[in-house]
């Protein structure tokens, strides 16, 4: 049986790049306008926010890249691969978006940390202070402990923790969402 009596006998190779990238920037543009709600309205200021508001937060990034990971790999599917896609190609093309993303995200962070909000890091870091103070910690300690990890809490380390953690969690869900959005051709 030859390949044109049997159209779903190959799929194509297309490069899921232009996929990624489209989808990546997407769904960072979605991430940044949240993020600018949040600063604008107040919701995220480190003084104020409960753990709870800092867990809604995440599980919102999160699923708002779930979603990105989704768009992509779903497209590149059915536009690019004829309905098919190995499990191969659909991790690829989840993590090529989950690099589109964080990189993006960082470039962002940085910018915002160290341009629009500067004054967020010395928020940060006397919310850190005003809670290990709550836990009965002794002042002097905390003041030394923040000291020692000042560096930390600096535009540039807060843009390279954020790309780590956001690459972390996207291969992880680059790996579910491949696992279930997987769709070999079938071989007659």
């Amino acid at each position: 049986m030859s390949t044109i009596d049997n159209p779903f006998n190959e799929t194509p190779n297309v490069s899921n790049t232009q996929v990624a990238l489209r989808f990546g920037v997407i769904t960072t543009v979605i991430l940044i306008v949240y993020g600018l709600i949040g600063y604008v309205s107040g919701m995220t200021d480190p003084g104020k926010m409960s753990t709870a508001v800092s867990w809604i937060n995440s599980l919102i990034t999160y699923a708002v890249m779930i979603g990105g990971i989704v768009m992509a790999v779903r497209h590149h599917r059915d536009e690019n691969q004829k309905g098919f896609i190995s499990f191969g190609k659909a991790f690829g093309t989840g993590f090529k978006t989950t690099l589109v993303i964080c990189i993006t995200q960082a470039i962002w962070l940085y910018v915002f940390m160290a341009l629009i909000a500067p004054d967020m890091m010395d928020q940060i870091l006397q919310a850190s202070i005003d809670k290990a103070a709550e836990q009965g910690q002794d002042p002097e300690q905390v003041e030394a402990g923040m000291k020692m990890v000042s560096w930390m809490f600096t535009p540039p380390m807060m843009a390279v923790m954020a790309f780590i953690t956001l690459t972390f969690m996207g291969t992880i869900f680059s790996l579910i969402v491949a696992a279930v959005m997987k769709k070999d051709a079938e071989k007659f």
